[in-house]
């Protein structure tokens, strides 16, 4: 509750549920007020000026009773907020003569917190003909004296609730109690707490000493989340879980209910409610003890931040009795919390999670009880900084097999490493100690393992030009088809060469241009990989549509940033032997996925049918290709009826070589293709050890590009004259890719009509395999090897093979 309006809303809603049934109502501090006692409370014990903020919170619940009462704040509750205020101001004020806050002055100071929002919200609703009456729960909830987490006794609590409900609530229970939730008080009659968050745990208590129908914890959340929405955008409320899930989630991180909230419910059956103060209408989550899973296996994912792992290591340990209780006794020796604990059947090493606040104090007092073994050297003890707890938690685990077998797949598939794992007995929740860092892609991932009907993938497109461009039109267009196929291709990134676009939740594709341009994110290799680390997705897949050197070289950092590889750019595989073999490497270190079918023939399938022959045991002795889309269309058409230059110009204004043709007809694209391939067939080439022959003129090499086609011209002769002669031999012009016993050679040839490779039109490629299975008769494979069109679908044909990969 944060403002009046808030207040009013909440004041409607208990006196709607008065009308059907008898209720009695917990309050807790308004929003932030908490927080704000602590920090007044710390000012004052540190001897620094505290009357400010004390003003600012006198001044806060001033206001919202002013706006609440509209008029005049009736005499009572303007005494009653003068006299806490008073009370309030003299307590800080010995806190900073003493300079000293004791748990106990703490627990003193933040209980005002309560005090001062039942007092108002209870006058409000009486003004508006209520049966409101205040009830302080110190008069009823008794505990030790273990300030800011006190324990409850319930026997005495359970007689004082019945006596002081019964007294002030008599007969037909015609009015509604408001009573302070948070804090309780000691036999010694000293003001103490029940742990942050601990009101919803001061309504069961009364809800079970009252016998009561429901426990409803109303809340600024819809219900109990299958994970935190701030770490899983896509998170969902849960319509009903059993007693011992919530149990199981709250103690790991889940922050809707107090750990012990359900405790009190359990004993007496009482089922408990969450629902949204801002969503009334909402239909929360029940808590019971109904243990159906409603199809989830698990229910719901949790965390516990700032974990240190404690490892101790001994051979002393191995097969002597009482090892484990002293290590547990020295902990507890020293009032340390053990969140998870873990020993492997070796009897060599415990594991031991413990919280960030606690980890000077258990190692003190492993070195207070293991004195003796540290002086001779047969136990170590050693810590793992920033770590996190995860817990995945579902009654629906309990026998079901590959269950944890599917957890630490999807785990490793998203390059999450597990540190220590604990599961109980019950079978109902398994633990998990991780990097603190990777808890949010661990989550992720998990969350998509577990919850997604179908499989997420979420892609980097690099490069929205026209492969990149077409790819995401079919993604777009195809989007339904996908889902059919159970997958969810989520475009989360775009680049082209100045801006990059990126959204944790998706970007629409009807207007990725324009959000595009909009885009306040520069453009830079190092740039995407800092966003790849930042998010950190499950099944990331960078999609490579660019024909850039520079990104080609990044591979392996996107690769350790936690993302797979589609590659259009060819260039990546042709990259020096080192740096292939050291991506390869990485690969596997990394557990990513690196596919590139259209690296060479566009859609055509010439590298997965490579593949297939080398895995079914065939020996492939030769090969000889036409690889080339423009170079193809050049040798097709050229019949000497218009000369060689002025082709070569049409080809260009067609838009079917590069700007500069001589990228084209030097034959380093297709010497780059054929250098692939010879790699795929584990032949361990450079690229200077491929021969090319060239159809740039030597003195057409130098001149500026607008100069080439009219230098160009001048040789137009000497092409004329050598398709004469191939002529009259009945012989055509192929530009040939040649690989043969390891040795590799490109360059134009003569072709017999005999020749399959003769058999070629427009910008067909083809591939020509002879081997072992196939010697007698070669395997060809033919078709379009170029062109935006097909080199997109080919691409997206990848990311879809890639799919079926991934968890």
């Amino acid at each position: 509750m944060g403002n009046p309006d808030r207040i009013k809303t909440v004041v409607h809603l208990i006196a709607k549920a008065a009308t059907d049934s008898s209720v009695a109502v917990v309050i807790s501090a308004f929003q932030g007020v908490t927080d704000q006692l602590l920090r007044v409370a710390k000012l004052a014990s540190n001897g620094e000026e505290y009357q400010a903020l004390l003003s600012e919170i006198s001044a806060k619940h001033v206001s919202t009773a002013e706006a609440l009462f509209a008029e005049t704040v009736p005499g009572t509750v303007s005494v009653t907020l003068h006299e806490r205020f008073k009370e309030l101001g003299d307590l800080l004020h010995g806190i900073a003569l003493l300079k000293e806050c004791s748990p106990r002055a703490q627990d003193a100071v933040i209980s005002f917190g309560e005090q001062l929002s039942c007092m108002i919200i209870a006058a409000y609703g009486k003004s508006l003909g209520h049966p409101f009456v205040f009830v302080d729960a110190r008069t009823m909830i008794v505990t030790d004296a273990t300030y800011g987490n006190a324990k409850v006794d319930f026997a005495r609590t359970d007689e004082a609730i019945v006596k002081v409900l019964g007294e002030t609530v008599p007969g037909a229970v015609s009015q509604i109690p408001i009573i302070t939730g948070f804090i309780a008080q000691a036999l010694d009659g000293s003001t103490t707490t029940l742990g942050r968050s601990g009101s919803d745990y001061t309504a069961s208590i009364v809800g079970a000493a009252l016998d009561a129908e429901m426990i409803e914890i109303w809340t600024d959340v819809d219900g109990v989340m299958t994970a935190d929405p701030r770490v899983v955008p896509q998170a969902f409320v849960l319509p009903k879980i059993s007693y011992e899930e919530a149990m199981e989630l709250s103690h790991f991180g889940a922050k809707v209910i107090h750990p012990q909230t359900v405790q009190p419910a359990v004993e007496k059956k009482i089922p408990l409610l969450i629902k949204n103060t801002f969503d009334s209408g909402a239909p929360g989550t029940l808590i019971s003890k109904d243990t159906t899973d409603g199809g989830l296996v698990v229910k719901g994912i949790a965390a516990i931040d700032d974990c240190v792992l404690v490892i101790v290591e001994g051979a002393f340990m191995i097969g002597t009795t009482g090892s484990a209780v002293r290590v547990v006794k020295a902990l507890a020796g020293k009032k340390v919390n053990v969140i998870l604990m873990t020993q492997g059947s070796s009897e060599y090493t415990i594991c031991l999670a413990v919280k960030k606040h606690d980890v000077d104090r258990a190692l003190e007092g492993l070195h207070d009880e293991f004195a003796g073994e540290l002086a001779g050297g047969q136990v170590a003890f050693s810590t793992r900084d920033s770590q996190a707890i995860l817990a995945v938690v579902g009654d629906g685990m309990k026998g079901k097999p590959g269950v944890a077998g599917k957890l630490f797949q999807t785990l490793g598939a998203d390059d999450v490493n597990v540190n220590a794992i604990a599961q109980g007995g019950s079978e109902r929740s398994i633990s998990l100690v991780i990097d603190a860092g990777q808890k949010t892609q661990a989550m992720l991932a998990i969350h998509d393992g577990f919850y997604s009907k179908e499989k997420i993938v979420h892609l980097f497109v690099l490069g929205c030009g026209g492969v990149g461009g077409t790819l995401l039109e079919r993604i777009c267009e195809k989007r339904e088809e996908l889902l059919g196929q159970g997958v969810r291709l989520l475009v989360c990134g775009i680049s082209d060469s100045k801006r990059l676009l990126v959204d944790r939740k998706g970007i629409d594709l009807v207007q990725w241009r324009e959000l595009l341009k909009g885009s306040s994110l520069v453009s830079s290799y190092d740039g995407l990989a800092a966003e790849l680390e930042r998010y950190r997705f499950a099944n990331t897949v960078v999609v490579d549509c660019t024909a850039s050197e520079e990104v080609a070289k990044r591979y392996a950092d996107l690769v350790s940033a936690g993302a797979h590889i589609v590659s259009a750019n060819k260039k990546g595989n042709a990259v020096p032997m080192a740096d292939y073999k050291a991506l390869r490497v990485a690969l596997a270190d990394h557990q990513k996925h690196f596919l590139y079918e259209t690296n060479v023939g566009g859609g055509l399938p010439l590298l997965s049918t490579l593949r297939r022959l080398l895995a079914s045991g065939d020996t492939i002795t030769s090969i000889e290709a036409v690889l080339s889309g423009t170079l193809s269309y050049l040798m097709n058409t050229y019949d000497g009826t218009v000369p060689w230059s002025e082709l070569v110009g049409r080809a260009q204004a067609e838009g079917l070589t590069e700007p500069d043709p001589r990228d084209d007809l030097s034959g380093t694209d297709v010497a780059r293709k054929l250098l692939i391939i010879a790699r795929e067939l584990g032949v361990a080439l450079e690229m200077n050890d491929i021969v090319v022959e060239e159809l740039v003129p030597p003195p057409c090499a130098g001149v500026p590009k607008e100069k080439f086609l009219e230098e160009l011209a001048k040789c137009d002769g000497d092409v004329a004259n050598r398709l004469k002669a191939a002529q009259v031999k009945k012989k055509l012009f192929r530009f040939v890719a040649r690989y043969e016993q390891a040795k590799c050679h490109v360059g134009l040839e003569e072709v017999g009509e005999e020749c399959a490779l003769a058999r070629l039109r427009g910008t067909d490629n083809m591939l020509i395999v002879t081997s072992a299975l196939y010697n007698k008769t070669p395997l060809v494979i033919q078709g379009p090897g170029a062109g935006r069109d097909v080199t997109a679908a080919g691409v997206l044909a990848d990311i879809m093979k890639l799919a079926g990969y991934l968890v």
